[in-house]
């Protein structure tokens, strides 16, 4: 199981829902490909996390797409990070 932060990517007023930027729900999810990107059109976990936290029908309302959503793998931010400053951190402890 790993954890996805779905997060609204920009705002849209369709079918009389309003979404805006910062809007974010959390699932859990086996369901992802080769390439760790987590399917959002037609994803059941999705919705019902928005209808949950925002009262939102994401699917009814057509904002269900990745038009308008971005899914990330949560511990990955840290891994880019890590990756890249791994070494200006050590340097930098060396020198503290």
């Amino acid at each position: 199981m790993s954890l996805w932060k779905i997060s609204v990517t920009k705002r849209v007023c369709f079918n009389n829902v309003l979404i805006e930027p910062g809007m974010e729900v959390e699932i859990t999810s086996q369901m992802y490909d080769s390439m760790n990107r987590l399917p959002i059109v037609c994803n059941k976990d999705i919705n019902d996390a928005f209808k949950r936290k925002y009262g939102i029908d994401m699917e009814r309302a057509g904002l269900l797409s990745p038009l308008y959503l971005e899914a990330r793998l949560m511990g990955e931010e840290k891994k880019e990070l890590s990756n890249g400053a791994s070494l200006f951190a050590m340097m930098l402890d060396m020198f503290t």
